[in-house]
């Protein structure tokens, strides 16, 4: 049985990857997390403590483990600010360093890229084969290092593949982003403003994600493909529908109505025909798993 290791295990789209995996039992699964915030992996996971921001560490788990395909998705987004951290830096290099123990013997590399990498359109939907144009340090080092790993796992003869992930979203997301704020507003009772509303993001449910995940580890895919709905989602009607689905529509705002908006959304070709799956979801019915989880989540605390 070949070893995965999986970084950032412990994150929102990581831990559902992992319990995606696991399911197959086809893998010797070691998941990686900082150790910052509980984490409860599935029966027969093995968990692997490390920063994986010092260099000793990276070396350390490289060494144990010797993996033989590596899921690579821990990156800084702590806070709202990521986006033009300079965190990202140190991610970039911690990231190629990894690239480079992962290839003495391992043979297939997986990197979580990002929606960050394409531009922001006023039309149109996001091919892999377009040159990137990312606005932000984030989306600047997610690109640096698809471009470089590529060209040097070619050189190598090691399989590499990049997941561009959209809007993800769902159950257990607790990032400061869009769609969770304003089910905590709502939620306590308090307004929220949408100020872009004629914006248009691609949402992605975050068990299509996984399933996605799947299928790019066990297929033979190289390069880049995007993992998303393929479906806009206008961010006045998302609020707007979570508002309706909580009874509350009177506290939603809307401002600069009058201003266009711009347009994020996956072309998803590739990912249909190279892997054979639609994240297809209904976006009505992945909010009602996501409100439900908050719900319960209100409760609990």
């Amino acid at each position: 049985m070949e070893k995965l290791l999986i970084t950032g295990a412990s994150g929102f789209i990581g831990t559902e990857i992992v319990r995606r995996l696991a399911q197959e039992n086809k893998w010797d699964i070691y998941a990686v997390s900082s150790g910052r915030k509980p984490s409860c992996f599935p029966t027969g996971v093995h968990p692997v403590v490390a920063n994986l921001l010092d260099g000793s560490d990276r070396e350390a788990v490289m060494r144990s483990v010797r993996p033989d395909i590596m899921i690579h998705l821990a990156w800084a987004l702590e806070t709202g600010k990521f986006l033009n951290s300079p965190k990202n830096l140190l991610w970039l290099e911690a990231s190629l360093h990894l690239l480079r123990l992962f290839c003495d013997g391992g043979r297939r590399f997986i990197f979580s890229g990002s929606s960050s990498e394409y531009v922001e359109r006023d039309d149109g939907m996001c091919q892999e084969d377009e040159f990137g144009k990312p606005k932000n340090l984030y989306g600047k080092c997610k690109l640096a290092f698809s471009t470089t790993a590529a060209e040097y796992c070619g050189q190598v003869g090691t399989d590499f593949a990049v997941m561009r992930f959209f809007s993800v979203y769902g159950e257990n997301d607790v990032r400061p982003s869009a769609l969770p704020t304003a089910i905590q507003s709502f939620l306590r009772g308090e307004e929220m403003t949408c100020k872009a509303p004629n914006n248009q993001w691609d949402y992605v449910y975050i068990k299509d994600v996984s399933e996605a995940a799947l299928r790019v580890v066990d297929s033979n895919l190289c390069g880049i493909v995007n993992v998303g709905s393929g479906r806009p989602q206008r961010m006045e009607d998302a609020f707007r529908l979570i508002a309706e689905k909580m009874g509350c529509p009177e506290l939603l705002r809307i401002e600069n109505a009058d201003l266009p908006g711009k347009i994020l959304v996956a072309d998803t070709a590739k990912l249909k025909q190279i892997c054979g799956i639609t994240c297809d979801t209904d976006f009505s019915t992945g909010l009602d798993a996501t409100i439900n989880w908050w719900k319960s989540r209100l409760i609990e605390n």
